[in-house]
């Protein structure tokens, strides 16, 4: 089933996924991604994530961290294993003053090592110059990732790929987030959702 639905970003194409007559999963298209510069000095960024520089990049790839958006500005930062990834102990301070310096959200830090074997990635995403220390669920960031695989062809795919994102698995609130990536014209045509559930209902009382 395809929708539009509007909101501040403007009007937004939505599609519902159906098993049967049951909602399977819900997708939004994403802003087209745009593709800023690379971040040369990757050992200044380890420093702040506490991880040695040979931590970063994938093994049998040449890769550095790549500023992308699709809404919003992230740094795509990848590591070479899923311990990498859990060590991972930033200084937020200084990633708050890095950021803000690019003009960025945050840094979406990834590994294709998984916990869960059916994931095609493993993320941790960080955004302490929006006041978010570290996010459990983070759809813009993933949707840039799929951009920054497919740019790179790091994972196995034609025309179109579809990926799941595992996301905070450390922060005792897991995640899947489904990204479906399309090339079209020397662009990229991403779409990012999932499916929600209800794990408590909490009760605010203002004063």
């Amino acid at each position: 089933m395809k929708l539009k639905q509007k909101t501040l970003a403007g009007i937004l194409d939505i599609d519902v996924y159906f098993d049967e007559d049951k909602v399977s999963y819900v997708l939004m298209t994403q802003t087209n991604p745009k593709f800023y510069s690379y971040i040369d000095d990757e050992k200044e960024l380890c420093d702040i994530l506490g991880i040695s520089k040979e931590d970063a990049g994938i093994e049998g790839y040449q890769l550095k961290p790549m500023i992308i958006s699709t809404g919003l500005k992230d740094i795509m930062f990848p590591v070479k294993s899923l311990d990498a990834l859990k060590r991972i102990t930033p200084d937020f301070q200084a990633l708050k003053e890095y950021t803000d310096k690019l003009n960025l959200v945050g840094l979406h830090a990834f590994s294709l090592e998984t916990e869960n074997p059916e994931s095609s990635v493993a993320t941790r995403n960080f955004g302490p110059s929006v006041g978010i220390d570290e996010e459990s669920a983070t759809g813009t960031s993933n949707g840039a990732l799929c951009s920054y695989i497919m740019k790179h062809n790091i994972l196995d795919f034609t025309d179109t790929l579809t990926i799941s994102c595992e996301q905070g698995y450390y922060m005792d609130n897991p995640s899947e987030i489904i990204c479906k990536g399309e090339s079209v014209d020397n662009d990229y045509i991403i779409k990012v959702g999932g499916v929600g559930s209800i794990e408590k209902t909490i009760e605010v009382t203002y004063k």
